[in-house]
């Protein structure tokens, strides 16, 4: 519809046909701009709903961001945390294995020891097992010449009692 200007209200309000259209028409307008002002107010009443609900998601948004950060945070403590923990863990292994790597050198060491103790002790029972066979060999010549000894020394005895016995 459109909008009247003063010159036609003037001419219109003069007769009364013209007046009735006139106020059929402004009526209608009113009406119309009544129901385009009830729409605009739903409109904004429907905004502002939703300004509101995207505020409070905004609100909450804030809030899981901020908490998002907190968690980071403790996760990034936490993380700190256990790689210290690893970095201990790591150093107590080192340390162990130079301990165990020296237990068993000393252990390598005195095997090799009782080894060689092993093999010196045998090499001297065989030498003392030859030594007791030389021994006993020479303990058997030992009687022979002992034995033969004798048997000169009884011959030498007679010959001396008949050398004694005789002039």
């Amino acid at each position: 519809m459109a909008e009247l200007t003063s010159e036609q209200i003037i001419a219109a309000l003069t007769s009364d046909e013209k007046r009735k259209a006139l106020l059929g028409d402004l009526i209608a307008a009113q009406k119309t701009a009544e129901m385009a002002l009830a729409q605009a107010e739903a409109a904004r009443d429907e905004a502002q709903a939703t300004l509101a609900e995207a505020r409070a998601q905004r609100a909450e948004a804030v809030e899981i961001r901020q908490a998002a950060m907190a968690r980071g945070k403790a996760l990034d403590e936490r993380e700190a945390e256990m790689a210290k923990v690893s970095a201990a863990l790591t150093a107590e292994k080192e340390a162990f294995n130079r301990v165990r790597e020296a237990a068993e050198k000393r252990m390598a060491e005195r095997e090799d020891g009782l080894k060689a103790g092993e093999r010196s002790y045998r090499d001297r029972l065989e030498a003392l097992v030859k030594r007791e066979g030389q021994c006993d060999g020479a303990v058997k010549a030992n009687a022979a010449l002992a034995a033969s000894l004798a048997k000169k020394h009884a011959r030498l005895a007679a010959a001396i009692a008949e050398n004694n016995q005789a002039p």
